[in-house]
């Protein structure tokens, strides 16, 4: 850790002295908070590793090894050389959890025994009111970007290097050891990023091959596709929504009508729209195509790349459509396929708002009705070969 930048960059933001325990810990280690205390009379409590610990041994080994000769571990040691520093220690176990992706990943169990046997974990000493961490989302960090006036430089940063680069301090030592497959002791230096091993996160066990099921196979062509095709835009697109007067409906009895504005397009559907198809459409599907008739007009009139249009609705499945990016609805879901790859095209993002059916406008429009509207004002579309030959232009 290049403790003079932190202390040189600190000081031209102005936060020394209130941050000087920064500095400090770099110095001497941070506090993670643990008192000192003993369980019941014993010199060391030290209880086995998880079985769970088997499934990532040679990973554990490995990284071990690795923090070791890095200087940020000691060891290994036998229990009886440690008590002759410490007159208390304590290990946590070893194990692996399951991923929410499905994955083995090791951790360092700092809340074992979990309240059994009445014996404190490490973490059960902890006061979490004194460790409050806060994040900032995407749209926040994007409108900071925007208002900068000048340059701003990016960092990545890796969390298991930056984790394994902070000390812990010495006090702390005794309460944060671990035991390695051959039951000798080692000694941790280092943060271990939320009660699981920093230095261990990163590990992923091998899994059985099987076949690529069909919608992961659709998935991937998608994709690949996507991604060779993308063109770059603004790197920070606008989190607010912009009201351009598109609202759109749809009927059974008639087809699709759609309002961006004073602009509108108006479709009938064909006669066995609604028999033709596997999966069936449904009005789910109708209302589906009206956000994608929407799009189409947008295009042609060329909306600007990186804006969240707002898409004015009465129907519930379409409102929830927009904000879940798909639908259960199998016809439906079909279309959303292709919204989705139009609106990566397009380099835009829409959100939906509720409108009451007696107040949108393009009710009657889906009915067929367009009686007083210019004409001038109507947006022709180009429809991709699935709908072309289950729609008639109004005009």
């Amino acid at each position: 850790m290049n403790i003079p930048e932190w202390k040189k960059a600190l000081m031209n933001a102005k936060l020394l002295p209130q941050f000087d325990d920064v500095i400090k810990g770099f110095q001497e280690g941070f506090d993670q908070g643990i008192p000192q205390h003993t369980v019941g009379d014993l010199p060391f409590y030290t209880p086995p590793n998880h079985a769970s610990a088997l499934q990532a041994r040679e990973k554990i080994e490995k990284s071990l090894r690795t923090e070791i000769e890095a200087g940020r571990m000691y060891g290994p040691f036998e229990k009886d050389q440690v008590t002759k520093k410490f007159p208390f220690f304590r290990t946590n176990p070893l194990g692996a959890v399951i991923n929410g992706d499905g994955l083995l990943r090791p951790i360092n169990d700092l809340s074992h025994p979990h309240g059994k046997d009445g014996i404190p974990s490490v973490n059960s000493f902890v006061e979490a009111d004194n460790f409050k961490t806060t994040w900032d989302d995407f749209n926040l960090v994007a409108t900071f970007f925007r208002k900068l006036k000048g340059t701003a430089l990016l960092a990545i940063f890796d969390w298991e290097k930056a984790y394994r680069q902070i000390p812990t301090a010495k006090d702390q030592w005794p309460y944060l050891m671990i035991k390695d497959f051959d039951d000798k002791i080692i000694l941790d230096t280092r943060i271990t990023f939320g009660g699981v091993a920093g230095w261990l996160k990163n590990w992923f066990a091998t899994s059985a091959p099987r076949p690529t099921p069909q919608d992961v196979r659709e998935d991937l062509t998608f994709w690949l596709h996507t991604l060779s095709t993308f063109s770059k835009t603004r790197l920070l697109p606008s989190p607010t929504p912009t009201d351009i007067g598109w609202v759109g409906d749809a009927s059974t009895s008639y087809g699709v009508g759609v309002f961006i504005g004073k602009h509108w397009t108006q479709l009938k559907v064909v006669q066995g729209w609604d028999s033709t198809s596997n999966p069936s459409r449904n009005i789910a599907w109708l209302e589906t195509v009206s956000i994608w008739i929407g799009l189409l007009m947008l295009k042609r009139l060329r909306a600007i790349p990186g804006k969240l249009f707002v898409v004015w609705t009465d129907n519930t499945t379409a409102e929830n459509a927009v904000h879940n990016r798909k639908s259960k609805d199998q016809a439906a879901n079909e279309e959303w396929k292709s919204i989705q790859s139009l609106l990566v095209e397009m380099q835009i993002n829409i959100t939906a708002r509720r409108v009451a059916s007696k107040e949108n406008k393009a009710d009657a429009l889906s009915r067929g009705d367009n009686s007083g509207l210019k004409h001038c004002n109507y947006v022709p579309v180009i429809l991709p070969p699935d709908l072309e030959l289950l729609f008639v232009p109004a005009l």
